[in-house]
């Protein structure tokens, strides 16, 4: 998944990897990455580069895969590193991963520029901006609208399935006493 090169432990961020469904999330750290890839979450715009993905519509270089991308990026540390040791007078890479490496040189010029999720975008907000609030804005229209959707935390058996409490009650509502809610949420 190439949003796992934004995992930053010591900025705390974090991946939410719902591969498995949201009840079997899995919070991707740097030794989530590491050890399922063998790599730092910092190299894996490099190891997506090199093995491909086609989930993200990349194609990798042809005859690189999980094991060799990562043993490259463990032992050069990045893709110029690599790139460095498969060129010169004394190649340290040998010449059939060499050979890989040149015969795809026109994507590697490329293709790390395409991977790379952009990190400084101004999105116009701050950080505490994008915090979840943990009171609502407007408490009075957050209380009808919890009314209106009979999503409080009244709670009733659900007929039919022994055990089942559903939050909520059955309130039969219109889209147009929603969009009415709405507007007025969003008005100032």
């Amino acid at each position: 998944m190439i949003f796992f090169q934004l995992v930053d432990d010591e900025r705390q961020v974090r991946v939410l990897y719902i591969a498995r469904g949201v009840g079997k999330h899995e919070v991707v750290d740097d030794s989530w990455v590491q050890a399922k890839y063998g790599i730092p979450a910092g190299a894996y715009v490099d190891y997506a580069t090199m093995r491909g993905d086609a989930s993200d519509g990349l194609p990798g270089i042809s005859g690189i895969g999980d094991k060799t991308a990562a043993s490259l990026l463990n032992s050069y540390g990045d893709l110029e590193g690599i790139l460095a040791a498969a060129s010169g007078s004394k190649p340290k890479i040998s010449s059939a991963i060499a050979a890989k490496l040149g015969a795809a040189i026109d994507y590697l010029a490329v293709a790390p520029t395409v991977v790379a999720v952009v990190r400084d975008l101004d999105l116009g907000v701050s950080f505490d901006d994008l915090r979840c609030p943990t009171t609502p804005a407007k408490p009075e229209l957050f209380a009808e609208l919890t009314e209106l959707l009979g999503t409080g935390r009244q709670r009733r058996a659900h007929p039919g399935q022994p055990g089942q409490r559903p939050i909520g009650r059955c309130v039969p509502w219109s889209g147009t006493q929603l969009g009415e809610l709405t507007a007025r949420a969003l008005s100032s």
